[in-house]
């Protein structure tokens, strides 16, 4: 497929998923616009998750650490000081597991393969045990209630939570998404993301050319860190609330697995990916079935079938039926 082939292809989604976005779901009604607004909150974190698994081959197992990080800052300052100001609230969050990730992020990047998986996993759990244990402090297993937020200068607090929902947040959640998603298109056409992509490929011999390995891993670690750290301090606003459960390895795996079903090869991948495995939990919901059936049945399926995810099919069939039009 040619270049030309491959920038109309991605156009057209975009423009396709802005107007989607903005039409759509506010006109089907509270449960598709909450079923939207969830799918891509979790989209933020697959993104940035995505940067370090699907174009630099590092798998983090606990990413969700920063993503429960983002969450539990906002929650807290709201619990403990009663301040909802958004505009001071998510950069805190944002900076605070940005921080983590960075400081995480200087001694995984030392580390590969194996090594590096195990050692992000392991932060998660050390993450996920303290705030189960400070229970005086973090509410423990309970977790934590997050009141709604006063938006430039408006308080939010006396309005219904679907009110909240469709007059503001919604419409905020699809600003951050495209940010995340244009940033990380940004990144992946700059000269560092084609070190990415090298250092994917064969990391020995990128040192060998005069490239810092572990430089790029230690920025793109804390770059991931940071989407996760958005990602979950807008979802704790929306949510209503927060547990230790959302910062676990097993939070970190349903961050993970989306970008497999949509495919890490590709820079919208795990957005389809979060939507399709949304859908297949709510599905799942009214059958026999459970998610984790269905969900694993599926990336068997792929992982044997279709190692490029269902994003791969969609662009396969694409280039099929462009050539199909030309003849």
């Amino acid at each position: 497929m040619s270049s030309l082939t491959g920038l109309r292809w991605h156009l057209l989604f975009t423009l396709a998923l802005v107007v989607a976005l903005f039409i759509i779901p506010p006109a089907a009604g509270p449960i598709w616009i909450t079923f939207v607004s969830y799918s891509l909150v979790i989209a933020i974190a697959c993104l940035g998750l995505n940067l370090l698994v699907g174009n630099m081959g590092l798998l983090s197992l606990g990413h969700a650490a920063y993503f429960g990080i983002g969450a539990y800052t906002i929650a807290l300052t709201m619990f403990w000081y009663d301040f909802r100001e958004i505009a001071i609230l998510l950069p805190a969050g944002v900076g605070a597991a940005s921080l983590v990730s960075f400081i995480v992020g200087y001694i995984a990047s030392k580390l590969n393969k194996i090594y590096f998986s195990i050692f992000t996993l392991a932060i998660a759990q050390v993450v996920w045990s303290l705030l189960v244990r400070n229970f005086n402090i973090t509410g423990g297993a309970s977790g934590v209630y997050v009141k709604k937020p006063i938006i430039l200068g408006y308080d939010t607090i006396a309005i219904t939570r679907i009110d909240f929902l469709f007059q503001f947040y919604y419409y905020f959640i699809v600003v951050l998404f495209l940010f995340t998603l244009t940033t990380c298109w940004i990144i992946l056409k700059s000269p560092f993301g084609l070190v990415m992509k090298s250092i994917k490929l064969n990391p020995e011999r990128t040192e060998f050319i005069g490239i810092n390995v572990r430089r790029h891993k230690w920025v793109i670690f804390t770059v991931s860190g940071f989407f996760c750290g958005l990602s979950g301090g807008v979802f704790a606003i929306l949510n209503g609330a927060i547990h230790p459960g959302f910062s676990d390895w097993l939070y970190s795996l349903r961050i993970l697995i989306p970008i497999i079903l949509g495919g890490q090869d590709y820079l919208i991948g795990p957005v389809v990916g979060i939507f399709i495995f949304n859908i297949i939990e709510m599905i799942s919901l009214n059958t026999l079935l459970t998610w984790k059936i269905m969900t694993g049945a599926m990336l068997i399926i792929i992982s044997i079938r279709v190692p490029r995810g269902i994003t791969g099919i969609i662009h396969d069939l694409y280039t099929r039926l462009s050539y199909v039009v030309k003849d």
